[in-house]
């Protein structure tokens, strides 16, 4: 009997916009992106279409307009983030993949058999910035066998939501800029689309997620809570040697070790996280140690949700040094990485803290 989970190659649907599922005016669909830099730099970038959870941030009136979202950390751990909200008319598909909004874009390449190959990067808002072009080195991943390709997707009613890495490493070469000086960079990008057409409290209202670069290893995985008997825990973790992947299961072990009161937003979030993963003789151990916060969120109020003061959404995103055991037959292999980890929840998980008006 063979599962609807399983792994599989990235084709042109995942590269694609999916217009089709606006026929409610509720879709939304992005590409997000990161990476490190030798220098000690650090980016995050949303290309989006639509964005839930920044409505608070771009203006209830903006709420349904492509959004450009990038932070750039330096390198004493000090970041800048813009969010710029951009009528529709100025939102256009790059082909073979991408998106222009604006002046910014992200255009990617395809080999023959239309699997992406690398992109490119501009962006440029109030004194933050990038121009890179990143050649991939290692591939992204659909994480169900349906051609849909679907984390959820209801075909009658035409709803859905995925998730899809498309390029798990590229090395990375150009520009940053920080506060309006810009400097030379070298070093490894990530980029994933996410998309759908309801909202994430009703399908996946506690996560975390991250990846990982260490040496010659990568490494993407998320740990959905479901909230109800009706929907499918979800935990995948894929771990890759070089471009092969060496490990992949649907049966990861995430653990929040720790919790900490953020000082700025007075929310929970873990410092420390654990996780155990295996595959036959392949077994994968983390732990991370304490990261900088490069993104944090104390939502209040969403469209067309139970988001509220006592019910709000909480999310944090780190990136920091991860400490990595890979044990092959009776070969272990310790090495120290770099992590991206976020940290979310949509539903009453936490007691809200009280917070300082």
């Amino acid at each position: 009997m063979r599962s609807p989970f399983l792994f599989k190659s990235i084709s042109k649907r995942n590269l694609d916009w999916h217009f089709e599922l606006n026929d409610k005016g509720k879709y939304w669909d992005w590409f997000w992106l990161d990476g490190w830099t030798e220098e000690g730099y650090w980016y995050g970038l949303t290309m989006a279409w639509r964005m839930e959870v920044l409505e608070h941030r771009i203006g209830w009136d903006k709420k349904d307009w492509p959004v450009v979202d990038l932070l750039v950390t330096n390198p004493q751990g000090e970041t800048q983030r813009v969010i710029k909200a951009f009528p529709r008319e100025q939102f256009k598909v790059e082909e073979p993949w991408g998106v222009t909004i604006g002046e910014n874009h992200v255009k990617g390449t395809i080999d023959k058999y239309g699997k992406p190959t690398g992109y490119s990067v501009k962006v440029k808002m109030d004194g933050v910035g990038m121009e890179v072009d990143c050649k991939g080195t290692v591939p992204g991943v659909q994480f169900v066998e349906a051609e849909h390709g679907y984390t959820f997707y209801h075909e009658k009613e035409n709803l859905a939501v995925g998730w899809w890495p498309l390029l798990a490493r590229s090395d990375m070469e150009g520009t940053f800029t920080y506060q309006g000086k810009t400097v030379p960079v070298k070093g490894l990008s990530y980029i994933e689309r996410q998309l759908g057409n309801i909202s994430f409290q009703g399908l996946m209202p506690h996560w975390g997620y991250g990846h990982f670069f260490a040496e010659d290893y990568t490494a993407i995985w998320i740990d959905n809570t479901s909230p109800g008997p009706n929907y499918r825990h979800f935990s995948p973790l894929i771990l890759f040697k070089g471009p092969h992947p060496i490990l992949s299961t649907h049966n990861l072990n995430l653990h929040f070790e720790t919790f900490e009161l953020d000082e700025e937003n007075g929310m929970p979030y873990p410092p420390i996280e654990t996780l155990h993963a295996t595959e036959g003789n392949t077994e994968l151990t983390t732990q991370t140690d304490p990261g900088f916060i490069v993104a944090r969120e104390c939502v209040t109020a969403t469209a067309d949700t139970g988001v509220s003061e006592e019910n709000p959404v909480g999310y944090f995103r780190q990136y920091g040094p991860i400490n990595i055991q890979i044990r092959r037959w009776d070969q272990v292999e310790r090495l120290k990485g770099v992590v991206l980890r976020e940290f979310g929840w949509m539903t009453q998980w936490f007691p809200v803290p009280k917070r300082e008006k």
